[in-house]
């Protein structure tokens, strides 16, 4: 949530954000975050090579996988900085996004 502070934006003002797994993690944050405990889909790891240390999927997949399915898509964002590519992902067709506040 302070990623997204740090563009001004807020939860749940601007941004909605839920958990999944029903993580102890949900009930600590403030404002508190729902819980889901169900398993997506199609989930999608982005990973950009500096925050983790290995690339996988990017923007053209979310796209390609968008276009054969009418199910929810969620990419989770592993990658430096991702309050700046938030827009790309939501663009190629991504429902839910994930990401790593540490790695603002």
């Amino acid at each position: 949530m302070k990623a997204f502070r740090s563009v001004g934006l807020y939860v749940p003002e601007d941004v909605k954000m839920i958990s999944f797994d029903d993580t102890l993690y949900s009930e600590l944050a403030t404002p508190s975050l729902t819980s889901l405990n169900r398993q997506p889909e199609n989930h999608c790891d982005i990973m950009g090579g500096t925050f983790v240390p290995n690339f996988t999927m990017g923007v053209m997949d979310v796209q390609t996988i968008r276009r054969y399915t009418d199910k929810p898509v969620d990419c989770h964002l592993m990658i430096e900085n991702p309050s700046n590519k938030v827009d790309w992902f939501i663009k190629a067709g991504a429902n839910i996004i994930y990401i790593h506040p540490e790695s603002e």
